[in-house]
């Protein structure tokens, strides 16, 4: 069954947008003031949070009942692990980061819907930096897309993977160009319209690994075997 967890997804996830766009939470500004407690602190977002915990205290407790998910053979909950010194670092750069955009992954992805241009910045750094960080801890470049690549393929071959390491690595470079020239006032108008789809197409394809004009064309740039 691939549709019926498909269906599920999406509608999962325009409820996720949809309440990021609806409480605030996607807006930078509310999200610095929000953590500027020692200034104009905005405590909206707090109250979001709050709100946020008595759906998934109970979403929690229906879970424990349940034998397995509603479209899935079973649960594919995360391990926890004890916090060290990886664990503390990585949550003080989020929060930098966090901070210094007022964007954390959830919000920017809802974004791309709301204000593409302004969001696909952040977006494809994002990604470079998982990029950059699986690079530095694994060795192997040719080991940072194949999880994605690996469940692409599991899922039914919905989509299978047709976007290769570098093609992905190209097509983020557009998106930061493209980002770079409109900041600095070089796009405007319907230029600056066709180029934000352009990298809008990019940044979605190489995040998934694939691209429908490629399977239309039967071309791979992934490498086989």
């Amino acid at each position: 069954m691939v549709i019926r967890p498909t269906l599920l997804g999406l509608l999962c996830g325009a409820l996720f947008g949809l309440g990021f766009a609806v409480s605030g939470m996607a807006n930078p500004a509310r999200v610095r003031g929000f953590l500027d407690v020692f200034g104009a602190f905005d405590p909206t977002l707090a109250f979001v949070m709050i709100g946020a915990l008595a759906p998934m205290a109970v979403a929690w407790r229906v879970a424990r009942r349940l034998e397995r998910p509603l479209a899935a053979e079973s649960f594919d909950l995360p391990p926890t692990s004890p916090i060290d010194a990886r664990l503390v670092t990585g949550a003080a750069i989020f929060g930098l980061g966090w901070g210094v955009a007022g964007l954390c992954p959830g919000p920017a992805l809802a974004d791309l819907a709301i204000a593409p241009l302004e969001a696909a910045p952040f977006v494809a750094a994002m990604a470079l930096g998982m990029v950059l960080q699986r690079y530095a801890t694994r060795r192997n470049l040719k080991s940072v897309f194949r999880t994605t690549n690996e469940t692409l393929e599991q899922k039914g071959r919905v989509m299978t993977s047709n976007v290769g390491t570098l093609d992905r690595i190209v097509r983020l470079a557009v998106v930061l160009v493209i980002a770079v020239a409109y900041w600095l006032g070089a796009l405007s108008g319907g230029l600056a319209i066709a180029l934000g789809v352009v990298a809008l197409v990019a940044l979605v394809t190489s995040f998934f690994s694939f691209c429908p004009a490629y399977r239309l064309l039967g071309v791979s740039t992934c490498k086989r075997g």
